[in-house]
């Protein structure tokens, strides 16, 4: 049976590059850290976003905290949303 995981999903319009940055360090530090940065291709994210970062989590609880995390310590995701679902 596949280990279950868990989809933290923040849009957003600025550059990704510093939020990259920060993402990859905090993936130097524990390997077992996986996020992406992708353009949505669908409605209504595309509509609304430019990006999405999308963080994998093990569990829902780590799931929302990586989420509150992100958008109360990065400046650039300040005022954002976060959802969080299962990953299919």
């Amino acid at each position: 049976m596949a280990e279950e995981a868990w989809l933290t999903i923040i849009g957003f319009n600025c550059c990704p590059k510093r939020i990259r940055t920060i993402m990859e360090d905090i993936k130097f530090r524990d390997p077992t850290f996986k996020y992406g940065i992708y353009h949505p291709e669908e409605p209504p994210l595309s509509e609304k976003y430019t990006y999405i970062l999308v963080i994998e989590s093990p569990d829902k609880d780590t799931a929302h905290r990586r989420g509150y995390w992100c958008i109360s310590k990065i400046k650039e995701l300040q005022g954002s949303l976060y959802w969080v679902k299962k990953k299919e």
